[in-house]
């Protein structure tokens, strides 16, 4: 059965480090993002999210994930933005399509920062086991309550594709076509989503039963089975990573 996380072991320095401090670097850099409104600046932030994923050793599945989702929304955001725009300049026409420069410079902002986000999301998603996030938040003083969504949060997408390829092979089993035509692939779309939707809802009511069974809404100090310390870099890492987003920021700010 798929794995309800999306977590890669690995041995890394960026495994290793503390979630909170993944937390703080994955908060700095859509911070960076949102504040850096040139393309070329934003290419650089991307590159350097990417050589985190690429120290951590989870750039492949970070690309792989990528690959099927952002680039997607990335193609269809210049595709609508690059027709709908009202005026400017015509960068390129295809027949009776005629994409506009200013619709394709504001699909570029929008993806470039799309992806950062992503990339940044997944540096904290492949390289922290959820229960060690969920420890770590409670030794923070967030409340049981809080890290269990954040926790649910990280497990929703894994658990969806887990419960979709269940469902699929169990359709396939009982003679469902699931390959041939578009015609034949989107059928078989509908006899997956009703299933899915339907064992989501009922998820709801497990995932409210496993609350009240690990007694979340106890206010005695609670235990854990996981130990998560924080070691110097992360001091060290939890100081810096806030100081130089301000320091970079600001910078940005003075040099327009």
């Amino acid at each position: 059965m798929p794995s309800l996380s999306s977590y890669v072991p690995r041995e890394s320095l960026v495994h290793g480090l503390h979630p909170v401090t993944k937390l703080v670097y994955v908060a700095c850099i859509l911070a960076l993002a949102v504040v850096y409104s040139t393309p070329a600046l934003l290419v650089v932030l991307l590159l350097a999210t990417c050589c985190v994923l690429l120290a951590a050793r989870v750039l492949r599945p970070a690309v792989r994930i990528m690959s099927r989702t952002v680039l997607l929304i990335a193609l269809f955001l210049f595709v609508v933005r690059g027709l709908a725009e009202p005026g400017g300049n015509v960068a390129f026409a295809l027949g009776p399509l005629a994409f506009k420069q200013a619709g394709l410079d504001v699909a570029m902002l929008i993806s470039l920062r799309l992806f950062i986000f992503v990339a940044a999301a997944l540096t904290l998603l492949l390289t922290t086991y959820p229960p060690y996030l969920m420890a770590a938040l409670e030794e923070k003083k967030l409340s049981p309550r809080a890290s269990y969504v954040v926790l649910s949060t990280m497990q929703i997408i894994p658990m969806m594709q887990a419960r979709a390829t269940a469902i699929l092979e169990a359709q396939q089993a009982r003679g469902l076509d699931t390959r041939g035509s578009l015609l034949t692939r989107v059928r078989a779309l509908f006899a997956l989503v009703g299933p899915l939707v339907l064992g989501s809802i009922e998820g709801v009511e497990a995932r409210a039963m496993a609350i009240e069974a690990r007694a979340f809404l106890v206010h005695h100090r609670r235990t854990h089975l996981y130990a998560v310390a924080t070691s110097s870099v992360d001091r060290v890492l939890m100081v810096a990573l806030p100081v130089l987003t301000f320091a970079f920021a600001t910078l940005r700010f003075l040099v327009r």
